[in-house]
Formats: C-alpha cells, structure tokens, sequence
C-alpha cells in the first residue's frame, strides 16, 4: 500500500495500484459526462484530485534548459509565429478549442515522434530556453524502476496522463488531462511535464503560457526520411 498524506483524507490516504486506476477513471468519466467547470463540491471532495494529484512532484526547469517545438506552418522570417493562432488552435491533449498553451520535447526524437512528421513534408523546428526559472508538476518516472514495486501510484498516473489519443477518438478522451491542465494552472503552476506516448524514454514539457520561453534558433526542412536526417532549406540555423 502506499500512504498520501492529505486534508481531506483525515491522517491519510491506503491505495494501490488497481485503487489508483479506479479513481482516475471515475474521475476522468465525471469529467467527459459534466464538462470543464464541475461543481465546487466535485473538485474538493474528488480523491484523485486531493489525495493523488498535487502529491505527484514538482520540477523546476531553468534558462540553461532546452526544448524543441516543431511546426507545420510557416513560423515568420524570425520565427515570430511558432505559437499557433488562437481562431485556429483545435482541442489537444491539455488545452481546449481555442486556448493556446505551448507544446514542447525533450529533444528532435520525441518531437518528430509526437508530430508524426511524414516523408515529403515541409516543416520548421525550433528550440527553445526558458526566460526565468518555471516551475512545473513532473507526471514523468522511470517506468521501469517504478514496474519493479509492488505499488507505484506514480506510475498509474504517469500512463494515465500520457495515454495515445488517435486522430479520429472523441474531443471528449481529452476533457480529463484539459481539466488537470487548467486546475494544476490555477494552483500556480507555469505547466506540465509528462511522459511521450510516442517516443519512449521522451518526455514534453507545456507551458501555459507562451512568453515565458525565448526562441533560440530554428530551421525549416523537408523530411527525407523518418528520423528526418536531410534538409534541402534551413534559415537561422540551429547548430
């Protein structure tokens, strides 16, 4: 059993795993069948949002970090446009229709990974450094370590929150990470990190708000091939 030490659960929370995955399932249909904006009493009394989720941890990324975004679109002659406008940003993985956060990989990898970047297509990549020290909540653990305990409500959360959405599921399988994206914002939190679906061992990295990064550098190319080794266009190219 693991012990979670919460409020609302007197002097402390028992669970296992299978008691994990029932709470965030009961949690995520809730939120599919009701929408983004329960009730006070839903999101107080909830046990995975109060016993489970703000325990899971916090990291801190820095200005010598980097990140790597990669965009379909043309991003400007300085790269101005790596953010999508908000009249055309769909629903994704954390943020809803028309609410613009901004998606970044721990490396080219992951990122050409998650875009599923086919052969032929133009694309630009750019990467980015934080501006001041950002403080997330890091769904992320090393599966396999946490494969080996008998219990790891980490590693339940972590493949909950990283589960693969496909292209033609309902809006509706994204309703429950958009809810956490927004209830761990209004905690005070700059975003999110969370295992790549796509890529193993990757991980991204969305941030709230999209001025909190500085683009460093970027290139524009056509991909050749999958791990996308050839360019035939590039402009302030990254070294």
């Amino acid at each position: 059993m693991n012990y979670r030490n919460s409020s609302l659960c007197g002097k402390a929370y028992v669970t296992n795993d299978k008691h994990t995955r029932e709470k965030y399932s009961e949690f995520a249909e809730y939120i599919k069948t009701h929408g983004l904006d329960p009730d006070s009493h839903f999101v107080n009394n909830n046990i995975f949002l109060n016993c489970f989720l703000l325990d899971i941890g916090t990291a801190m990324i820095s200005e010598q970090d980097r990140f790597v975004r990669i965009a379909r679109w043309c991003v400007g002659a300085n790269g101005e446009n790596f953010a999508p406008d908000p009249k055309l940003t769909k629903a994704g993985r954390l943020n809803p229709k028309g609410v613009v956060y901004l998606y970044l990989s721990n490396d080219k990898h992951t990122a050409i990974s998650e875009t599923k970047i086919k052969k032929g297509e133009r694309f630009c990549i750019g990467v980015f450094r934080p501006k001041v020290n950002l403080r997330i909540l890091d769904f992320c653990c090393d599966r396999e370590t946490e494969r080996e305990k008998p219990n790891s409500f980490r590693l339940v959360v972590d493949k909950g929150f990283s589960k693969p959405i496909q292209a033609g599921d309902d809006e509706k399988e994204y309703m429950p990470t958009q809810f956490l994206a927004k209830y761990i914002k209004g905690k005070g939190f700059d975003g999110v990190k969370y295992s790549s679906a796509a890529c193993e061992g990757g991980y991204n990295v969305c941030l709230f708000a999209t001025s909190n990064v500085d683009l460093v550098c970027f290139e524009c190319k056509y991909c050749e091939c999958r791990e996308c080794k050839k360019f035939c266009v590039n402009s302030n190219k990254c070294k």
